[in-house]
């Protein structure tokens, strides 16, 4: 396996607290040459729902968005989706693509009366 660099951003990019149900996409991250992204999410606090993050890429030209990679729904704990293009596909896990030059990340939080998370998210040279 090849060793990439990691560049985090420090900060989780989503805060969620006492999240009911509803979704959100933050707002469009530029990519100027990293091939991976990874994205930690962490429910320390379901309140009885789950919560799915999407890594979309965004076409530049159109603004259109397609989706590169689903989580499964997160009750409490920690989990993480990678795209890379080294990474074998394993669904709701890893996908073998290029982070494009623009994404963004969608949440859903289904069936929650107060789910409290973070997604932050680690670019892969």
């Amino acid at each position: 396996m090849a060793d990439y660099v990691n560049f985090d951003f420090g900060s989780p990019l989503v805060t969620l607290t006492s999240q009911a149900n509803g979704n959100a996409t933050t707002a469009n991250q530029t990519n100027p040459l990293h091939h991976g992204l990874m994205v930690w999410i962490n429910v320390s606090a379901a309140g009885g729902g789950t919560l799915t993050v999407v890594i979309q890429g965004v076409d530049p030209a159109t603004g259109n968005v397609v989706t590169l990679l689903s989580s499964s729904a997160v009750g409490a704990g920690e989990t993480f989706l990678q795209v890379l293009p080294s990474l074998a596909n394993v669904a709701n896990s890893t996908a073998s693509l290029s982070l494009p030059p623009t994404w963004n990340l969608k949440w859903t939080v289904a069936g929650s009366t107060g789910l409290t998370a973070t997604i932050t998210c680690s670019k892969l040279v």
